[in-house]
């Protein structure tokens, strides 16, 4: 009796460190996908991590039950290499969506830079997609930071380009994907003069 404890608690053991295995090396893949950013590890490790770890894993939980290990290696690895699949997918859909914002944002800037008006020029935009930030680059043509009057700026923004950009179709996509719109402004020797942020929440109610 003794001997089969024995077993049965290095066999539980084993099994719990084989789990933790398992839990790691998902999480390892799960937690970069959701910060937006790449696993770390080449793609056939991945899989043959998940292969196996699953693998060992379900063999020792099938032989608790009385069934042969190759079946539930087997088992193991099939549920394995599913929730790699599953997690490629959603690497595969990060890739592809980080890719098309970033030749959004390239085509937008083919086109400048362009006057807005007289004096305002829109010189190029960028965005971060890890911070979730859009950002216009402007700058005043005629004039130095020094000879421009930060509450005239301050009452256009708050008046026009706020409410403006809130109904904008094109930046509600951005609002709905928790991107805050800014405008950051230079003067005519691209010095800077201020920044202005719109947050998602500002365009509520």
């Amino acid at each position: 009796m003794e001997d089969i404890k024995e077993i049965s608690i290095l066999s539980k053991g084993i099994a719990a460190l084989l789990f933790l295995a398992a839990l790691g090396h998902t999480s390892a893949t799960l937690l970069p996908i959701l910060a937006d950013q790449q696993p770390s590890s080449p793609a056939m490790t991945k899989v043959l991590g998940f292969v196996l770890w699953y693998g060992l894993f379900f063999m020792v939980i099938m032989s608790w039950r009385g069934k042969k290990k190759l079946i539930g290696f087997i088992t193991g690895a099939a549920i394995g290499f599913a929730v790699y699949f599953v997690l490629g997918m959603s690497v595969g859909y990060n890739n592809a969506e980080t890719r098309a914002i970033e030749q959004a944002v390239q085509n937008s800037n083919a086109g400048l830079p362009i006057m807005i008006d007289d004096s305002t020029r829109l010189d190029r935009v960028a965005i971060d997609q890890k911070n979730k930030r859009y950002t216009y680059f402007i700058s005043i043509i005629d004039l130095t930071a020094s000879e421009i009057d930060i509450s005239i700026m301050n009452q256009h923004f708050f008046e026009n380009t706020k409410p403006q950009s809130c109904q904008n179709e094109q930046l509600k996509v951005f609002f709905g994907e928790g991107y805050s719109i800014n405008y950051s402004y230079f003067d005519k020797a691209n010095s800077y003069i201020v920044e202005y942020t719109v947050q998602p929440k500002d365009c509520m109610g």
